[in-house]
């Protein structure tokens, strides 16, 4: 984000007058890469759409990773529970074969 507000600043600061210091150009940064992107700020130059477009993808990226992470997180904890569930049942059928073996040699 520091990278893109230092980008847009340099390259629209004389051409855009959304942008009259760095804290527009970090404003604006921040609210693109949260894919929030309220239209107050907007760049106007090829360079500066460049500088959006890859903070777009990096916002998208992060938060996908992101929410990718927490998710993986509930399925480790409910593939575990799920195993359990499964390897009870299993025991309970092992022991029920068991007794029919027995009953069976008598």
């Amino acid at each position: 984000m520091l990278l893109g507000s230092v980008g847009l600043y340099v390259v629209e600061r004389n051409q855009n007058e959304a942008i009259t210091s760095f804290g527009d150009a970090l404003w604006w940064a921040v609210t693109t890469t949260t894919t929030v992107g309220y239209g107050d700020i907007y760049p106007k130059t090829g360079e500066g759409r460049l500088i959006a477009v890859f903070l777009m993808l990096t916002g998208i990226g992060v938060i996908g990773i992101f929410t990718a992470t927490i998710a993986s997180l509930f399925m480790a904890q409910d593939e575990e529970t799920e195993f359990d569930r499964v390897q009870r049942r299993l025991d309970v059928i092992e022991g029920q074969l068991n007794r029919l073996l027995e009953r069976e040699r008598r």
